[in-house]
């Protein structure tokens, strides 16, 4: 019994196998033939469109037509990148004048900082020499008699700023 069993599977196993490549076959046949389908469809258009220019003037128009259609496609691509690298061009300049600028106004700032510092600079020498008198008024006479002591300690200190 368990033979006939594995017998009836082994049959049944041969027989969907058979099957399922029937019907592989049958759709891959089914798609070629619409494809046929699809391109004999394609020639009776094309042969109606061509009893439709019978006609020479239609059927020159329709080749001129053809013609600066293609034309007319190349120059809009042409006049699609010229566009597109004027628009560089202009994004290129933009960045320049931006860099140009940054620069100008380093260079503004840095002439305005070194001022500063200048300035600081005679402040501290003022402050120097203006604690130097009131320390030598307090501390070594009195500040209405002049003095060469002063003058010459006021040098040694502050020679270079006055």
């Amino acid at each position: 019994k368990r033979e006939l069993n594995a017998i009836s599977a082994n049959i049944a196993r041969v027989n969907l196998e058979g099957h399922a490549a029937a019907l592989i076959s049958a759709l891959g046949r089914g798609f070629l033939a619409r494809i046929e389908v699809k391109r004999q469809y394609r020639q009776r258009l094309m042969k109606r469109l061509s009893n439709f220019f019978t006609n020479a003037v239609v059927f020159k128009c329709f080749l001129i037509w053809k013609f600066f259609r293609l034309e007319m496609i190349e120059f809009r691509a042409k006049i699609k990148k010229a566009n597109a690298t004027l628009f560089n061009r202009g994004l290129l300049n933009g960045f320049r004048a931006l860099a140009g600028y940054m620069h100008h106004r380093r260079a503004k700032y840095d002439k305005f900082d070194r001022a500063l510092d200048l300035a600081d600079k005679s402040l501290v020498a003022r402050n120097e020499t203006f604690h130097l008198y009131i320390a030598y008024m307090f501390k070594d006479g009195p500040w209405w008699t002049p003095d060469a002591e002063l003058e010459k300690l006021v040098k040694e200190k502050c020679g270079s700023f006055l």
